[in-house]
């Protein structure tokens, strides 16, 4: 009769195992970069002067176009200078905005 002495390679095994690792983390690593990249945005503040009749909804069309969420800025500009309701001829302030 004939025995089966079949005994598993741990080294082998590991080694592989080390293997497949590797190569799932630098995945992850390559994939997680290009999200990163994506996501982050310069940008860079700007000084402005408030003329006489400006609204903070034409400084930011003015400024930025039609590509943004105006809502969304306005917002912004309002936390960033502790803006109530109204804006005053000759009052400046900041505004974030992406760098193109």
């Amino acid at each position: 009769m004939k025995t089966n002495n079949f005994k598993p390679r741990w080294g082998r095994i590991i080694g592989a195992i080390i293997i497949v690792l590797a190569l799932i983390m630098g995945a992850v690593q390559v994939f997680s970069a290009d999200t990163e990249e994506v996501t982050t945005k310069k940008t860079i503040t700007v000084m402005y002067q408030v003329e006489e009749g400006d609204t903070l909804w034409s400084i930011v069309k003015d400024l930025m176009g039609e590509s943004v969420n105006v809502q969304q800025v306005i917002y912004q500009i309002k936390q960033d200078n502790k803006i109530q309701d109204t804006l005053n001829a000759g009052q400046v302030i900041k505004i974030r905005m992406t760098k193109q």
